[in-house]
C-alpha cells in the first residue's frame, strides 16, 4: 500500500487474520503511531468483490446482494462489516479507553471501482461511510495518505503488545440487554462477528428465499457452548420486531424455547426493568413463548412467517403437556391435542423454522432432540405428516380410547360408593384425565387436509467460542476426557493460562472459593454459582422449620437444591423468588443449580460436582456413567443412552463458565482422572 510521493516508515506492525477478543478474526489490523502522536490500531476489512453488485433496503435494514462462491449471497456492506469488528473492540478492550490510544475501522474494496453514487457508494450508505470510510481500487492514493497520516511514526510493535496484553471488560449479561436490543435501533452491546455472522446472514437469505416461493424452510444452526446461539437468535427477532414496527404491523416471528426459567428471565427483561424506571417494549414480551404453544390446534400450516427455536436439542417427541389446559382456554379450541412430534409441530406453524441447537446438550432419553433427527423429519416433511397421524389414528382405536371407557366406567361406578370429599375430588380427577384422552381424537380437525408444501433444508455449523480467550480450548478439552473412550493423554492436555480450571477436594472449599468470586458489591459484579449432577432427591416442599431442605448432602456438608418450595418467611429472604430466577437472583449463590435451571445460562464462573452417577474404572481405564445413581426418572441401568446423556448432563455443567470452572467430584478417582490431562 505504498506510495512513491509519501515515505515509509519501518516499523509499522503488520497482522493479517487478527484474533479479536472473546472471538472472530479480523482481516489485517495496522499499528503504529501517527502524525499527531496518537497510537493507532486501524481494522481493516478486506474485499475481492468486483462491481455485480446490487444495494437495497429490506427488513429495516440496507444490504448488498454479491456474487461471490458461485452465487447471489445477502450481506452487510464492506463498511458495516469493518466497523462491527470496531465496536467489538471497544466493547472489549479497555486499551481504547486511554486517550493515548486511538481505533479505527475501514473498508478496501481492492476489485471495486467507484462509480459516481451508485453501489457500495449509494446515499444510503454515506453516513456508514462517514464513520467508517470505504475505498476502492480508483482510490489508492486517498487510501494511502490517510495511512500514512495515522502510522507515519511508526512504533507499531509496542502498540501490538499492549493490545495482545491489555485486560479485557467483561461480557454484559444477554437477559439484561434484551430489551435495549429490542427496541433500541442502534444498540451495540452484542455483535455478530465471524460464522455468527455468517448464520445471520445465511437467515436473512433462507427467508427472502423462502417468502418469495411457495416453499418452508428449515435452518438448523449448530453449535456448542458460548457460540453465540441465543444471541443470533434475538438479534434476529430484533429486526424482526423494530421492522414491523417501523411499518406500523404486528411482527409475525417468535421465540421459542423449552425452558421455563430462559422464558420467564427474558420475558421479565423485554417488560420492564432498567432499575425504577420502566422501559416500554411494545408488548415484545409475547413474542417470547414456549415451545408447547406451537400447535396445529392455534396455527394453520405456515401461519408464522419466523420461528426461532433455542435450546432445540430440549425439543421433545411429544408435543403436549401439562398446560394444555390453560392453552385451550387461550386458542379457544375444542382440544390442543397434537398428534405430532413437537420439531413437526413446529415446522408446521411456520413459513420459515430456525433450529439452534448443542447436539451435546441433550439431556433426555428422547429421539428428537438432535440436529440429524430434526434434519430428516423436515427433509420428509409430508410423509413424515401423514404417518404420524396414522400412527395416531391406530393407536387411538387398539389401545386410548377402548383403555379410557374401561376405566370411565370403574371410576363412575366407584362414585356411586360410601366416599369421603377427598376420595370423590380424586375419583373426579382420574375421570376428567380419561375423558381428556378420550377428547383427543378433536385435535385431527384442526390439522389441514390441503397439500403440504415442500420444505428446503439448510444447516449451519457456529465453530468459534466467544468467550475469554483460552474457553474453545476448554470446551474442546472437556469433550476429550469426558467422551472419548481413550482420550490422547500426552497430546490433549490443559495448561494453566488457556483456562481457570481447579480441581477441590472437598465441596466445602469448592463453596467458600465460589462465594468468594461470586461479588455482588464490586463494579461489575461477578457472578458465580454452584451446580451439581441430578443425584440427590430434589423436594418441592420445606423442612419442618420452613426453610429448604439441604437435599444435596456429602458427608458433613450439604446445600438446598433452587427448588419450588415454599419457605417460611425469615428464610424467604436467603434465596432465589423461585427455581425459574435462580440463575439471575443474587440469592442463587445459597442454592445448588441442577441441569434444568443451568442449562441456556452462563455466569462468570461456575462450581460443579460430579455425583456418584459418573465413575472411575480402572479396568477400562476410564470413566463410566452409572443411571441408576441419577435422579432423572428416564434414565435406568438398562437405557443405551443411559451414560451418553449423564456424560451430556456434566458437559452442560461444566461449560457454564465465561471465566472460570471449579470442580469437585464425589470419587476421587475422577478427580485424579481429570487431572492427568492437566499440565499443572
Amino acid at each position: 500500500m505504498s506510495d512513491a510521493n509519501l515515505p515509509n516508515p519501518d516499523d509499522v506492525y503488520v497482522s493479517f487474520e487478527y484474533a479479536a477478543p472473546v472471538g472472530g478474526r479480523v482481516d489485517c489490523v495496522l499499528f503504529g503511531t501517527g502524525k499527531d502522536g496518537k497510537k493507532n490500531v486501524i481494522l481493516i476489512e478486506l474485499k475481492q468483490w468486483g462491481n455485480q453488485v446490487e444495494v437495497f433496503s429490506a427488513y429495516g435494514k440496507r444490504w448488498v446482494n454479491v456474487f461471490v462462491g458461485g452465487s447471489d449471497k445477502i450481506v452487510d456492506h464492506p463498511s458495516e462489516q469493518a466497523e462491527r469488528y470496531e465496536i467489538h473492540f471497544r466493547n472489549f478492550v479497555n486499551l481504547f479507553d486511554q486517550e493515548e490510544y486511538e481505533l479505527t475501522s475501514l473498508a478496501y474494496c481492492y476489485n471495486y471501482e467507484s462509480k459516481g453514487k451508485e453501489g457500495l457508494f449509494d446515499d444510503m450508505f454515506a453516513k456508514l461511510r462517514e464513520r467508517c470510510p470505504l475505498y476502492s481500487k480508483d482510490m489508492t492514493a486517498e487510501l494511502s495518505q490517510n495511512l500514512h497520516d495515522l502510522l507515519c511514526n511508526g512504533q507499531g510493535e509496542g502498540i501490538a503488545k499492549s493490545l495482545a496484553g491489555t485486560d479485557l471488560k467483561p461480557t454484559k449479561a444477554l437477559i439484561e440487554a434484551a430489551a435495549n436490543m429490542m427496541i433500541d435501533p442502534n444498540d451495540n452491546t452484542f455483535v455478530l462477528l465471524g460464522d455468527q455472522d455468517d448464520a445471520y446472514k445465511t437467515f436473512w437469505n433462507v427467508l427472502k428465499k423462502t417468502l418469495d416461493s411457495n416453499d418452508k424452510s428449515v435452518f438448523i444452526v449448530k453449535g456448542g457452548p458460548g457460540t453465540g446461539k441465543t444471541v443470533i437468535a434475538l438479534k434476529i427477532l430484533s429486526e424482526l420486531y423494530k421492522e414491523a414496527m417501523q411499518n406500523g404491523k404486528e411482527c409475525n416471528a417468535y421465540y421459542a424455547t423449552r425452558s421455563t426459567a430462559l422464558t420467564k428471565q427474558l420475558s421479565e427483561a423485554l417488560h420492564c426493568s432498567n432499575g425504577n424506571q420502566k422501559k416500554y417494549t411494545g408488548g415484545v414480551e409475547d413474542l417470547i413463548q414456549k415451545t408447547y404453544q406451537f400447535r396445529p390446534a392455534c396455527y394453520k400450516e405456515s401461519q408464522i412467517d419466523v420461528l426461532l427455536v433455542d435450546e432445540a436439542h430440549r425439543v421433545q417427541e411429544k408435543s403436549n403437556d401439562q398446560t394444555d389446559g390453560s392453552l385451550k382456554k387461550k386458542c379457544g379450541v375444542e382440544s390442543v391435542y397434537c398428534p405430532l412430534n413437537q420439531a413437526l409441530s413446529l415446522i408446521y406453524c411456520s413459513k420459515v423454522t430456525v433450529f439452534f441447537i448443542d447436539d451435546h446438550q441433550a439431556v433426555k432419553n428422547q429421539k428428537i432432540g438432535y440436529s440429524e433427527a430434526i434434519k430428516k423429519i423436515a427433509e420428509n416433511y409430508q410423509g413424515e405428516y401423514i404417518k404420524q397421524i396414522e400412527e395416531f389414528k391406530a393407536e387411538y382405536s387398539n389401545k386410548t380410547k377402548p383403555n379410557a371407557e374401561k376405566k370411565l366406567e370403574a371410576y363412575r361406578q366407584a362414585l356411586d360408593g360410601d366416599l369421603s370429599d377427598a376420595e370423590m375430588a380424586k375419583i373426579e380427577r382420574k375421570i376428567a384425565t380419561e375423558e381428556r384422552k378420550i377428547d383427543r381424537i378433536k385435535g385431527l380437525k384442526y390439522l389441514t387436509k390441503d397439500p403440504l408444501p415442500n420444505v428446503n433444508v439448510y444447516t449451519h455449523e457456529l465453530t468459534t467460542q466467544f468467550r475469554c480467550v483460552g474457553a474453545d480450548r476448554f470446551v474442546a478439552w472437556v469433550d476429550n476426557v469426558l467422551y472419548k473412550e481413550v482420550p490422547n493423554e500426552k497430546k490433549f492436555k490443559l495448561d494453566k493460562e488457556d483456562f481457570d480450571f481447579k480441581i477441590f477436594q472437598s465441596p466445602q472449599e469448592l463453596e467458600q472459593e465460589i462465594r468468594k468470586l461470586n461479588d455482588q458489591e464490586k463494579e461489575p459484579k461477578t457472578t458465580a454459582r454452584i451446580v451439581a449432577g441430578w443425584c440427590w432427591d430434589w423436594s418441592s416442599k420445606a423442612d419442618e422449620n420452613g426453610d429448604l431442605k439441604k437435599e444435596v448432602q456429602i458427608g458433613d456438608w450439604s446445600m438446598p437444591w433452587e427448588t419450588k418450595a415454599n419457605t417460611s418467611k425469615e428464610f424467604k429472604s436467603q434465596y432465589a423468588r423461585s427455581a425459574d430466577f435462580w440463575a439471575k437472583d443474587p440469592q442463587g449463590i445459597n442454592q445448588v443449580g441442577c441441569i434444568y435451571s443451568a442449562q441456556g445460562f452462563e455466569f462468570d464462573y461456575v462450581g460443579v460436582i460430579l455425583g456418584p452417577d459418573i465413575k472411575y474404572d480402572a479396568k477400562k481405564d476410564a470413566l463410566v456413567c452409572l443411571p441408576k445413581l441419577n435422579k432423572e426418572r428416564n434414565l435406568t441401568e438398562k437405557d443405551e443412552n443411559g451414560d451418553r446423556l449423564i456424560r451430556n448432563i456434566y458437559k452442560v455443567l461444566l461449560t457454564r463458565g465465561r471465566k472460570g470452572c471449579y470442580m469437585y467430584s464425589c470419587d476421587p478417582k475422577v478427580s485424579n482422572y481429570f487431572k492427568r490431562f492437566m499440565n499443572y
